[in-house]
């Protein structure tokens, strides 16, 4: 927050944040999709456009799963036609929809036989929001002691970006 390039955004607002010198409480998959956002192109618009696809996604995900289960794909307006899931995304933009799009690919996956799709889900929606991660803990016991592991490895490649962090990182 101190680089010289950052000095125009030092505004009243700047002088009014806490805790000015913690790390990014956001987890590390988050931050490199959100750095590959903006090195496509910079700015606020692109990064809800993103969310907003993100949220689209997660619709698609849901339609197939309400197909698979044979229930009316209707339901799905349920979540569609909700304004606060558009006024936060598209308004705020707020990252919800990029950690809850692993956790509706999860759901997916625990319908099918063979369920490493799943562990590789919830590892990634974990690496990308902290709730994905409790599901996880609630899911284990339907996945793979090999997925698991599989998963949290994965998790660990893209944690070795911020290991230089260390305690600042925690």
């Amino acid at each position: 927050p101190e680089a010289e390039r950052w000095t125009a955004l030092r505004d009243d607002v700047w002088q009014g944040v806490n805790h000015k010198s913690y790390t990014a409480i956001y987890p590390p998959l988050w931050l490199l999709v959100a750095g590959g956002v903006v090195a496509l192109h910079d700015s606020v618009a692109a990064m809800k456009l993103f969310l907003v696809l993100c949220e689209a996604g997660c619709w698609l995900v849901l339609a197939r799963l309400l197909r698979r289960r044979g229930q009316a794909p209707e339901r799905l307006l349920i979540w569609a036609w909700h304004p606060a899931a558009l006024v936060e995304i598209a308004g705020s933009g707020h990252n919800e929809p990029f950690g809850l799009l692993f956790v509706t690919l999860a759901l997916l996956a625990l319908e099918m036989p063979r369920r490493p799709g799943a562990a590789a889900a919830l590892a990634a929606g974990a690496l990308a929001k902290v709730v994905p991660a409790l599901l996880a803990l609630a899911w284990l016991r339907q996945l793979r002691l090999r997925n698991l592991a599989l998963a949290g490895l994965a998790g660990l490649a893209l944690d070795l970006p911020y290991l230089d962090a260390r305690q600042g990182l925690v």
